[in-house]
Parts: C-alpha cells; sequence; structure tokens
C-alpha cells in the first residue's frame, strides 16, 4: 500500500495530474509564467528535500532495528524505502515538467491550460 502511494505519486507528478488550480497562472504575462514555474521549482526542491531526509533517517532507523512487519515478517525497511524513492522521482517529475513549460514559454508556444501533459 505504501509502495503504491508514492510510486502513484511520481506518476502524478510525471505526467502532471496533482490538484492545480491554473487559472491565475494562465492570466499571467510569458514572463509571468517562467516566475511561477521557477518558484515552483525551488519549493518542490526544498519539499521534496526534507521529506526524503526525513524518510531516509526512518529507513536508517529500522534498518538499525531490524523491525519486521507483523504479518508477512519482511523487513520494514523494504517498506519504507518506498518513501524516499517516491519523493526523489516525484520532484524529478516536477522538475522536468517545470522545465518543459519553462521552454515552451520560450518559443512562444501556449502551455497546455491546466497542464496535463502526456
Amino acid at each position: 500500500m505504501i509502495w503504491t502511494a508514492f510510486l502513484g505519486c511520481s506518476l502524478a507528478a510525471r505526467y502532471n495530474l496533482h490538484f492545480n488550480v491554473p487559472a491565475l497562472i494562465d492570466m499571467l504575462p510569458k514572463r509571468g509564467r517562467q516566475v511561477v514555474y521557477v518558484i515552483h521549482i525551488i519549493l518542490m526542491a526544498f519539499i521534496c528535500y526534507i521529506m526524503a531526509k526525513y524518510a531516509i533517517q526512518n529507513v536508517g532507523t529500522s534498518i538499525k532495528m531490524s523491525q519486521l512487519s507483523s504479518m508477512l515478517k519482511i523487513p520494514m525497511w523494504f517498506i519504507y524505502i518506498s518513501m524516499p524513492i517516491g519523493v526523489i522521482l516525484c520532484f524529478f517529475g516536477y522538475l522536468r515538467n517545470r522545465i518543459q513549460e519553462i521552454i515552451k514559454a520560450n518559443r512562444g508556444e501556449d502551455i497546455e491550460k491546466g497542464g496535463n501533459e502526456k
């Protein structure tokens, strides 16, 4: 279940499927959208860094304590490792999308309203 949630989060970031409200961004001029995209990259990098840092600490703690799941008797670090993996993949998905949007804006191409690129 945890693997599904974090890998699903990274897929949603990759395909721009997370909840967003593009109405304000769509009203901005090209330069304004670029500034918002750069701010978004910085903000998401910070959030993903904090989440990955604590997730990695959580994995380390479960390895040190040799925790096993109560039902399956598998190491808990195997379950918890999905958190940093998912967060890192999520960051790269966001980064990829924002860079593509900046490139499109520089070329003068329209960015899809609402984002959902595939």
